[in-house]
């Protein structure tokens, strides 16, 4: 690849190969990466940014290879964030292409550093248009509120999401792929990274979003991680006094009393669970009240002795049962 850089089909055979060689062997990836694969990728794709076999193929190889973090700050010094970013604007019609370039930014966003350059380099408003291009790809709508969920650190990046659309777009894939529990655990990560910003809770809980993560909770009981997540995004927006009632209503007590008995050994239900319940019942005795008749009482209990290494929580959790104890 190195030799023929300007080949097309050499280029084209070579990622296919990398790419192969790297999607499920760990050793390959190390020796791929140990040898400037990453280099030799991400020159490939700025070399022939109009073939979308070699945008496709190189991508999937940066998101294999990105799965690992000692390789971040390899792709990201190689300008590997903007030539999948560049791929994405050049071949948005390309529904795989844009679901792995979505893969490769949602693993390269769990590091701070590229979490600012994709920022800076547009890649909020490119994966926004990419879900919305492709709204009926699952692959496409899970990576996609993947990225949105990792690039959600912060007030500034929570605003500018949701100004570029990416509360809506999130809901709409939670909307039309109910059954896909990806999609509904990274839609209810992205909500719950959102929601820790006052204005997002409220575009949230009025574009639908509470019975949305209530639903896709109730839809994927057994899995753990769509539970955890959904906990965590009734949490956040249990933070504002309106949508407290909202949850309620739409059986978000319920929901999570029933994710707090089904996962009683899973640590972040649990600390997740004691969140939303506390801050439902923080101050609203008919919540309380609420609360203890679905079972609260019993499951905060054992959540105590789940969570007993968790300070800050069991305090918490104990502070809700002394609440609950007097109504």
């Amino acid at each position: 690849m190195t030799a023929h850089a300007r080949h097309a089909d050499v280029q084209q055979q070579g990622c296919l190969v990398l790419n192969n060689l790297s999607s499920t062997n760990t050793h390959n990836k190390t020796v791929i990466a140990g040898a400037r694969g990453i280099n030799v990728v991400v020159q490939a794709m700025k070399t022939h940014m109009v073939n979308a076999f070699v945008q496709g193929q190189g991508s999937g190889v940066l998101a294999s290879l990105s799965v690992s973090a000692v390789n971040h700050t390899a792709i990201a010094s190689a300008g590997g964030i903007r030539a999948v970013l560049a791929a994405m604007t050049a071949h948005l019609v390309h529904a795989g292409l844009q679901e792995q370039c979505c893969g490769a930014l949602a693993n390269l966003a769990v590091d701070d550093d590229n979490q600012m350059e994709i920022v800076n380099a547009g890649g909020i408003h490119s994966v926004v248009v990419s879900m919305k291009a492709h709204a009926g790809h699952a692959g496409v709508q899970e990576q996609g509120c993947a990225v949105l969920t990792n690039l959600a650190c912060d007030d500034e990046s929570e605003t500018a999401i949701a100004g570029a659309g990416g509360i809506q777009v999130v809901l709409t894939a939670m909307m039309a792929h109910a059954g896909h529990a990806g999609v509904q655990e990274h839609g209810c990560g992205t909500l719950g990274n959102l929601a820790e910003n006052a204005d997002n809770r409220v575009a949230i809980a009025r574009a639908g979003g509470i019975g949305l993560v209530v639903t896709a909770m109730q839809a994927h009981a057994g899995r753990a991680k769509v539970q955890e997540q959904g906990c965590s995004a009734l949490s956040n927006l249990a933070a504002n006094s309106d949508n407290k009632t909202a949850i309620a209503d739409a059986g978000g007590i319920r929901v999570v009393v029933a994710a707090m008995q089904a996962h009683a050994g899973h640590a972040g239900i649990q600390e997740e669970g004691c969140g939303v319940l506390f801050n439902m019942g923080r101050s609203d005795t008919r919540l309380q009240k609420s609360i203890k008749d679905q079972g609260g009482v019993g499951v905060v209990e054992a959540a105590v002795v789940v969570l007993v290494s968790n300070r800050p929580c069991t305090m918490q959790a104990r502070a809700l049962l002394r609440k609950l104890a007097s109504v």
